[in-house]
């Protein structure tokens, strides 16, 4: 099974032409012309850049100790960007590794890090603002129940929510809410999850709230902050992805784009659906 140069530039995440290069040079395994075109191997690897010098972990250790030498994460950190998008800005030439394989020097990415807050490279910086986005928002878009979007907007208001262990008990104690009724067992005071917690039961739900929550301690200290949220009644409508709206909403939109974690507003769903059966 064989592969055209440019499945091979893609595979091998280089240029149609380094591919090319490689070929004519013999350095991947297999490669043959036929029918007057490179055919590469499926199989085949990428051959080892021989342009890089790579460093040893000697020559690393005495460089880190001088001038700290950043990894590919550290460097997307610095930048607020994704992995992909740094090696994709490397493969373009836009940002060179000034001290080995794929290692950069702190004075360099300060210099780049300047650069990019200047009028060059706007085309980055967009790319990059992107990433740095951040806040909260009420999608009203992906649920339509009234009271649960007032709901939301009253959480986004009171703004006690501070971290992600916070969000997962805010979210297990509405999905409890939920799931009582659903299957009509009346409750009173909203706070329910200490209650449903402290039974002991088998069931898949309690499993799925225990494994939401994780190794989460709920003392009483955070229950007494969190009050204000746990107090509130989200309403359960048949087909209605009413918790995931919480979660969007109350999750920091940087973070989310951070972990890939996008939506597709209910309509747009139903109508995909209705696609299938016309």
């Amino acid at each position: 099974m064989y592969i055209s140069v440019d499945e091979a530039a893609v595979k091998f995440n280089i240029s149609k032409r380094r591919v090319q290069v490689l070929c004519e040079e013999g350095r991947i395994n297999g490669a043959s012309i036929i029918g007057g075109a490179w055919r590469i191997p499926k199989s085949a690897t990428k051959p080892v850049d021989k342009r890089k010098k790579r460093m040893c972990n000697y020559e690393l250790e005495l460089y880190s100790t001088s001038q700290e030498a950043l990894t590919i994460t550290d460097v997307c950190e610095l930048l607020s960007i994704s992995k992909a998008t740094l090696k994709n800005w490397i493969r373009l030439r836009k940002i060179v590794p000034d001290i080995g394989d794929q290692l950069f020097s702190r004075g360099y990415i300060e210099h780049f890090i300047e650069d990019l807050k200047s009028n060059d490279n706007i085309k980055l910086k967009s790319r990059r603002n992107k990433k740095q986005v951040s806040g909260k928002i009420l999608y009203r878009d992906y649920i339509y129940t009234e009271s649960n979007q007032k709901l939301i907007a009253e959480l986004l208001e009171i703004s006690a929510i501070e971290s992600e262990k916070e969000l997962l008990i805010v979210l297990a104690n509405f999905a409890v809410q939920l799931y009582y009724q659903s299957r009509n067992i009346e409750f009173t005071d909203n706070n329910v999850l200490l209650n449903f917690l402290s039974k002991e039961q088998t069931s898949e739900f309690y499993v799925l709230i225990k494994d939401l929550i994780g190794e989460c301690a709920i003392d009483p200290v955070l229950i007494n902050k969190l009050q204000p949220v746990l107090s509130k009644r989200i309403q359960f409508v048949k087909g209605e992805d009413s918790l995931g709206g919480v979660y969007i909403s109350l999750r920091d939109i940087g973070q989310r784009k951070n972990l890939g974690t996008y939506y597709t507003p209910q309509k747009i769903v139903n109508k995909l659906i209705g696609l299938l059966y016309e």
